[in-house]
């Protein structure tokens, strides 16, 4: 049932019960077949909970400063500005060109216009990190 949901749609997956709640990791890097191993996701309540552990900081001081942080990466990218954490990476805004696709329903072909993206381009520590052998994987059985 795995293998099939991952020859779904990702709208139709989305859709499915049985699809995947957890994104998957490459077989390249854990020797594990790709349908077998799920990736956690970490939310920013949980980060936040760990911050506030480890700094023995109040959670809602922690919180707070937290949202700020992302309120500024947010702010800062929406005036197109660079932002660069040294050995951690770098943000910045790309301009994806208009394109023209088609509606595979209709066959119609449809004008994308251009847009605005995030790009990322990790920095020395964390490529170090990721290149990195994993630990462990959680494996679907």
């Amino acid at each position: 049932m795995l293998v099939g949901c991952m020859r779904m749609h990702p709208a139709e997956r989305a859709r499915h019960k049985g699809g995947l709640p957890l994104q998957l990791l490459s077989y390249r890097r854990t020797g594990v077949p790709k349908e077998r191993q799920v990736m956690a996701t970490v939310t920013k309540k949980e980060l936040i909970d760990r911050i506030s552990e480890q700094t023995q900081a109040k959670r809602v001081l922690v919180k707070h400063i937290v949202q700020a942080f992302l309120d500024e990466i947010v702010d800062e990218l929406g005036r197109d500005n660079r932002l660069e954490f040294r050995d951690f990476g770098v943000f910045e805004t790309r301009t994806r060109a208009s394109r023209q696709a088609q509606n595979p329903k209709t066959l119609e072909r449809v004008d994308v216009p251009a847009k605005r993206t995030v790009k990322f381009k990790m920095g020395r520590t964390m490529r170090a990190r990721l290149s990195a052998p994993l630990r462990t994987t959680k494996v679907v059985e």
